[in-house]
């Protein structure tokens, strides 16, 4: 209280939950300085404080004193150093709180919205019923939870925030457009989370990055072996967010997978910050939706072998289904085994299991002829008949003249483009080859590739390159040349373009 300036013995009482930076320039109305002049000496800076989030607060607190309540008081009643602890590791809060305290070096924010997606330092709303209720018990003041991210609609009246000084603010007005009744009331719903988080100590908010973590456990999106559903989570989260949201930042943040992955990787990162309000609609989403698929664990997913069903096994039952069914994947699922544990009983009692090979006969060969040049894809084939991939193809050896489905497609386009290419040079006889692909490259560039053979045809007279003649040195030259020798020499220097063209055109070079 001493070191306050003279001029500002007049302070006004701090309104409940008032903005720092805002009562700073409502103190300098009081007094003959300007809110800019008030700021510069107390705050000790020229740009705008960022609203919410003001650093240097212990200069703000040896000026005023005790007037305002203690250091502890205006960190934790007029910020929203409780908002954004919620997105910070419970370790790293202490680092937050000397970031308000102290001017450091770096970002004031630990967690903030992506580039673009973020609001300016000053944000400059206003609730019309908030503001009438603080005139009618004395001044009027700028509330923290106004300076809340993509805040639109007042969580205690439910009222549409209205922008001041919308002239100065042109990207926040951009972004905001006529909100429709279900996006009105997805706005109302965020704001009344976000200021449960203002008031509630970031050790106990259910929005905390520990809590979020516990209620995607609860819902079933992070199975019992700790892995997230991650796809079918993002899916469903854009689903749930399309067209909730009026402001354009929220909609994109919402609506983007990349977005929407790093800010869950960030989460489950024990050391990693994440934005407060990732926490917020995470928490909003899984308490409304839960998995619908339930991810088990490993050990419950894999067949443990019961000592007592495998006991029961004899070699002669073992030796009757292997004879039977002529398969280990057969005889496994008859006798309710996994292919394990029949192949470890099978070594136990040393029954052989080696069967010979398919024979391939001539009627066998026919069928998956047929069933190649009928289009079956080779995957198909090897099910259908109960062959191995190797045989197939070691059998497609034989019919050179069997083409698969691919390769008559392939073929077809070879085809398409060949007469698409001839068009073109009848079309245009008296262009050359580079002309030529430059009219149609999609063409060219698969003749090319694929049937250049065939790419020019028999009546298309090719267009040849000069080639350039060897270069006479010029002790070749004989001596009655030596005077044209030195206008050659001159020509070159003084750079006459059109007598270099002529002599280059005649076939001369100068080395």
């Amino acid at each position: 209280m001493n070191h306050m300036p003279p001029h500002m013995r007049q302070i006004p009482k701090a309104g409940d939950g008032e903005d720092l930076t805002r009562l700073i320039e409502r103190a300098g109305a009081y007094s003959s300085m300007s809110p800019l002049v008030t700021r510069k000496k107390v705050m000790r800076r020229d740009y705008d404080p960022i609203d919410g989030m003001p650093t240097g607060i212990q200069d703000i607190f040896d000026t005023f004193g005790p007037v305002w309540g203690t250091l502890e008081e205006l960190i934790t009643d007029h910020t929203l150093w409780g908002l954004y602890c919620n997105g910070i590791p419970e370790y790293r809060h202490q680092e937050q709180w000397n970031r308000l305290r102290y001017r450091q070096l770096g970002p004031v924010h630990m967690s903030r919205a992506p580039l673009l997606h973020g609001m300016g330092a000053r944000v400059n709303r206003q609730c019309t019923v908030c503001e009438e209720l603080a005139l009618k018990e004395g001044d009027a003041y700028y509330h923290r939870r106004l300076a809340v991210p993509y805040a639109s609609v007042c969580p205690i009246h439910k009222e549409p925030l209205r922008l001041i000084h919308e002239q100065h603010r042109l990207f926040d007005q951009q972004c905001l457009s006529e909100a429709t009744s279900y996006q009105f009331e997805r706005a109302w719903q965020l704001s009344v989370r976000m200021e449960y988080c203002i008031e509630t100590p970031p050790s106990l908010s259910k929005y905390r990055k520990d809590a979020v973590i516990e209620t995607l456990k609860r819902t079933g999106w992070i199975g019992a072996n700790g892995r997230l559903n991650a796809q079918l989570f993002v899916d469903k989260f854009i689903s749930h967010n399309d067209g909730a949201f009026s402001d354009a930042r929220l909609a994109l943040l919402c609506q983007s997978e990349e977005h929407i992955r790093n800010a869950l990787a960030a989460l489950r990162r024990p050391d990693h910050a994440v934005f407060p309000t990732w926490c917020v609609l995470f928490t909003e989403f899984s308490e409304m939706h839960q998995c619908p698929v339930t991810r088990a664990s490993i050990t419950e997913n894999k067949r443990i072998a019961d000592p007592a069903i495998a006991a029961e096994r004899t070699s002669g039952e073992l030796a009757l289904a292997l004879e039977k069914h002529r398969s280990i994947k057969a005889t496994a699922v008859a006798l309710d085994m996994s292919r394990e544990e029949l192949t470890g009983l099978c070594r136990r009692y040393e029954i052989p299991i080696a069967w010979r090979a398919k024979r391939i006969d001539r009627t066998l060969r026919t069928a998956i002829y047929e069933a190649l040049r009928k289009g079956m894809p080779p995957e198909d084939v090897i099910s259908f008949f109960g062959i191995s991939l190797t045989t197939l193809y070691r059998e497609m050896k034989a019919w050179p003249d069997l083409l698969l489905p691919g390769k008559q497609k392939q073929l077809e386009h070879i085809k398409r483009c060949r007469e698409e290419w001839e068009v073109l040079l009848v079309a245009n006889p008296g262009l050359n080859e580079t002309q030529l692909r430059r009219i149609n490259t999609a063409a060219w560039t698969v003749l090319y590739r694929h049937a250049s053979s065939g790419f020019y045809r028999s009546d298309r007279r090719r267009i040849h390159l000069r080639l350039r003649r060897k270069a006479i040195p010029w002790s070749w030259w004989p001596s009655s040349m030596v005077p044209y020798r030195m206008l050659v020499t001159y020509l070159v220097q003084i750079a006459a373009s059109p007598y270099a063209r002529a002599y280059t055109a005649s076939g001369l070079k100068l080395d």
